[in-house]
Parts: C-alpha cells; sequence; structure tokens
C-alpha cells in the first residue's frame, strides 16, 4: 500500500525513515504526483472554519481520507461521519471516499479549556479497514497543556 498524503504549507509531519509515504504540500497538481498501484490517498488541512472548504478540497483532490481540523460542518456538502465539533459546528472530522468506511469512532476533548475558559479544543479518532486496520487522528492543538 503506497501512500500519498496531500498537506497544508504549514503543517509538519513526522514519519519513519523507512515508509513509502509521499508528501505533497497544497495546492499540489494531479500531474505532479506519481500514483502507485493500490495507493492511499490522505488530505490533510485546516480548514480555519471557512463556509464549504472540506467539500471543495474533496472534489478537487479526491482523497481517500481527509483530516481536517476547524472545519464549519454545518456548511459543507460531503459527508464527514467521524466528527468533534462544537454546538456551533466547529471543530475536527475525518471524512473518506466511499471506497472506506470509517468505523470505531472516538472523541475526545481537551480536559483543558482555551484562556477564557470556554473553548475546548477536539480529537477525532476512526479506523478503515484495508489490506490491515488504519488508525486515522485529526486534532488541533492543544497548547501544551
Amino acid at each position: 500500500l503506497c501512500t500519498i498524503i496531500y498537506m497544508e504549507v504549514n503543517a509538519e509531519i513526522s514519519l519513519p525513515l523507512n515508509s513509502s509515504v509521499a508528501v505533497y504540500r497544497l495546492p499540489a497538481l494531479h500531474h505532479q504526483i506519481k500514483m502507485c498501484q493500490n495507493e492511499l490517498v490522505v488530505l490533510i488541512q485546516n480548514l480555519q472554519k471557512r463556509n464549504r472548504l472540506a467539500t471543495e478540497l474533496y472534489d478537487k483532490y479526491h482523497p481517500d481520507i481527509m483530516l481536517v481540523q476547524e472545519i464549519n460542518l454545518d456548511s459543507e456538502t460531503h459527508p464527514f461521519p467521524a466528527y468533534n465539533t462544537s454546538s456551533m459546528g466547529y471543530g475536527t472530522a475525518i471524512g473518506s471516499s466511499s471506497k472506506y468506511e470509517l468505523c470505531d469512532i472516538k472523541k475526545v476533548q481537551s480536559p483543558h479549556s482555551e484562556i477564557g475558559g470556554f473553548i475546548k479544543k477536539k480529537t477525532t479518532i476512526a479506523t478503515i479497514h484495508a489490506k490491515s486496520s488504519i488508525e486515522f487522528v485529526s486534532f488541533h492543538g492543544y497548547n501544551g497543556q
């Protein structure tokens, strides 16, 4: 299984030296990416609460899995069955193509509030079953607490 990851420009990712993962910074063009057989395409993006951005990115890049932070869930038309959002619809989410079904969905909330005491960061966890089980985690920093 070859993994291709699209991710936002300022994001960081740590990978094992022997991993078969290709990382491309957004905006990547499809013709720049060398596809391999049995690939798993993952898109990671902080959406900065912009309306419909997750759906736009899904329609443009067609990832198998999307890990998003600061999603405005109420504005999206693409389904994100694994999500952990506030009552206002903002938080983290994991979406998938029809090729993969998300299961074992877990929601974790930071035990500490941000400055001001109202907002608690949220984490979403979900598993897919490909040739083996793969667990994905979408989170937005906990400010070291």
